[in-house]
């Protein structure tokens, strides 16, 4: 099984997701608009390790503050985008 990531598939693991989000992080001098859409990718990473039956309800809970921070980072990023 592969795990090579084609942007009309979803990764075959949480991990190749982790893998994936982070060798897309754009730099912080990257528009806003860029960032942003990162920090919801970056969500919903999250919100998929927070929905698996695997770990314990600490890790779930933890993944799902996680994807939390990331939606607010997202939001406020577009909205100081918007003001330059």
């Amino acid at each position: 099984m592969s795990t090579e990531h084609h942007d009309d598939e979803q990764p075959a693991s949480i991990a190749a997701a982790i893998v994936d989000l982070y060798d897309t992080m754009p730099a912080f001098t990257a528009p806003a608009a860029e960032r942003a859409a990162w920090f919801d990718t970056k969500a919903a990473v999250f919100d998929r390790i927070a929905t698996s039956p695997n770990g314990g309800d600490a890790f779930r809970a933890k993944a799902a503050e996680l994807a939390a921070a990331a939606r607010d980072l997202a939001k406020s990023t577009r909205e100081l985008g918007e003001k330059r």
